[in-house]
C-alpha cells in the first residue's frame, strides 16, 4: 500500500518499484552460517537457511517468468 501511495505522489517510477518487490525474496546471507559456526561452534540454523534459500529461488524464478 506504500509503494502505490509513494507511486500516486510521483515518489517511485515503476522501475523503482520492480526492483523494490526483488529486496524481499532474495535468500538470507549464508555469513550468518558461518558466524554461527565459528561463535557458538554449532550450526543449527542451517537447515533454515537452507529451506529459504530455496523458496526464495524458486519465489524469483517465478518473478522472472512473470516479468
Amino acid at each position: 500500500m506504500l509503494l502505490s501511495v509513494m507511486y500516486f505522489n510521483d515518489f517511485l517510477t515503476l522501475e523503482d518499484i520492480n526492483y523494490l518487490i526483488i529486496i524481499p525474496l532474495l535468500p538470507v546471507a549464508a555469513n550468518i552460517v558461518v558466524l554461527e559456526t565459528y561463535y557458538l561452534q554449532s550450526a543449527k540454523s542451517i537447515h533454515i537457511i537452507m529451506i529459504n534459500t530455496i523458496f526464495s529461488l524458486i519465489l524469483l524464478f517465478i518473478l522472472g517468468l512473470y516479468l
